[in-house]
């Protein structure tokens, strides 16, 4: 029964963060505390609030993380990007029509892009004496630089070649390492060029399983013998009822529009084999979210530098 009550709690306690998310931003309280911030008694000026409701409204956005207290006592969007909250749950209200199959508005991004570019970042960190060559020519498909510059920063003869993308040239730039980037105006996969490693971070999420099939056959052509295919990615079980933190992502894809999935480490490990490649692994860097690392190798020797 102490389970039963524990998940009950779980549930209690997730209805709760909805419906305070919600009316925060019903009530305006997200706009307001974007701007110049309020204490819980100039909330419930602003927007017509009770104190007292006001004051635990604040509490628990803050419990939530949505919102930070300044040592004047007054509460702040922790971001500090309202828009972005609010976004997020415009995207959940388009859940039950897209569990309808609905169409909606594809999102392009995979998820939240700052979510998992930090959770990118930190895999390659934690994992590093497993991931990093000294040297070589690296082909990165993802939407997001953190993963790649990871490397970049610890191997200082690696060259990367990547999509043309603003998000990831800026990322670069600030990480003054564009010396080290070839940003390709095409689809780097369908290219000639051949490389030592190829990086895709949570991309496989946004594809059906087809595309992921094929895309893995192209990545097996663009890798030179002994190159080496490393995925980053959130994993489900192999039952796709568990952990709660990937089904309940999967779950935000549904709402994203589009064909966005998760998929077990059984579904990479087929599309891989039927790509040509071997040794197939996962490693899991111990991140928040249950995400982990899966590389698989190009059959062959690799050449000599």
């Amino acid at each position: 029964m102490s389970a039963a009550r524990d998940e009950l709690a779980v549930v209690r306690q997730a209805l709760a963060a909805a419906a305070a998310l919600r009316a925060a931003d019903q009530l305006g309280v997200l706009e307001r505390l974007g701007g110049a911030g309020a204490d819980a008694v100039e909330l419930a000026h602003a927007c017509g609030l009770d104190e007292r409701g006001a004051r635990q409204l604040l509490a628990a956005l803050g419990s939530l993380g949505v919102v930070a207290r300044d040592s004047d006592g007054a509460y702040r969007i922790a971001s500090g990007e309202p828009a972005r909250t609010r976004a997020l749950l415009r995207r959940w209200n388009a859940l039950p029509a897209a569990l309808r199959g609905v169409a909606g508005s594809a999102s392009d991004e995979a998820g939240d892009p700052e979510l998992l570019a930090a959770l990118g970042a930190e895999a390659v960190e934690r994992l590093e004496s497993r991931l990093i060559p000294a040297a070589g020519d690296i082909l990165d498909l993802s939407a997001d630089a953190a993963f790649v510059l990871g490397y970049t920063r610890g191997a200082p003869a690696v060259r990367v070649s990547t999509r043309d993308r603003p998000r990831v040239r800026e990322q670069v730039a600030v990480a003054a390492q564009e010396g080290r980037f070839t940003f390709l105006p095409d689809d780097p996969a369908d290219s000639a060029a051949t490389y030592d490693r190829a990086l895709l971070c949570f991309g496989c999420q946004q594809r059906g399983p087809e595309a992921n099939r094929r895309l893995f056959g192209h990545l097996f052509d663009r890798l030179r013998p002994g190159g080496a295919l490393l995925l980053l990615e959130l994993l489900p079980n192999e039952r796709l009822d568990g952990p709660r933190a990937a089904i309940l992502y999967a779950l935000d894809l549904v709402a994203q529009g589009g064909s966005g999935c998760l998929y077990p480490f059984s579904s990479y490990a087929s599309w891989l084999r039927d790509a040509g490649f071997e040794a197939i692994e996962r490693l899991n860097p111990h991140l928040p979210l249950p995400v982990e690392l899966i590389a698989a190798r190009r059959p062959g020797e690799p050449e000599e530098a």
